[in-house]
């Protein structure tokens, strides 16, 4: 019986506290949420590609609708680094500067990133989605998404990327940020 103690114990610590995806209640969700789930995940925001504890970025700030808010509230609690969900028609968040043309997350005082959807047209088991990645006024990306409904997921089909603002000849990637 000690040996199974001293076997499993271990095993039960190393859960605690762990950062991994956090089950959230599917059902009743509608499409354009997976949708932007989907997008956010293959751009690197949980649950796929987490940032690491160790980033230079401050928070993440996501643009959702009114009916998607508690929803997205819930599947980045204890995200680390932080990520902001509001449903701002302005793109507002509560700890959000933007100031000499950046974002800044004001707890944390370091650069933040900002996602927010432009479009998403859904036709039968497709759906064509508009992303923007912002980094602030002169560091603004648009990305486009082909996605297909493929065993109850939505994956991607295709993707490409269009600077919209670029703050000087090189562009400032999130991978760079990390």
């Amino acid at each position: 019986m000690k040996r199974v103690i001293a076997f499993v114990l271990p095993l039960l610590m190393l859960g605690i506290g762990c950062k991994g995806p956090r089950s959230v209640q599917l059902t009743a969700v509608a499409p354009k949420t997976l949708i932007k789930r989907a997008v956010l995940s293959d751009l690197g925001v949980w649950p796929v590609q987490p940032y690491s504890s160790d980033s230079r970025l401050g928070a993440i700030f996501v643009r959702v609708e009114p009916d998607e808010l508690k929803y997205f509230t819930a599947l980045y609690r204890g995200y680390s680094p932080r990520v902001d969900v509001s449903d701002d028609e302005n793109g507002q968040f509560a700890n959000m500067l933007m100031e000499d043309g950046g974002i800044t997350d004001t707890i944390t005082k370091l650069p933040g990133v900002m996602f927010a959807f432009q479009k998403i047209d859904i036709v039968d088991n497709e759906a064509e989605v508009e992303a923007i990645q912002s980094l602030g006024l002169l560091g603004v990306t648009m990305h486009t998404y082909r996605l297909a409904l493929k065993n109850n997921k939505w994956v991607t089909r295709s993707h490409s990327v269009q600077a919209i603002a670029d703050q000087s000849s090189s562009t400032v990637s999130l991978g760079e940020l990390r």
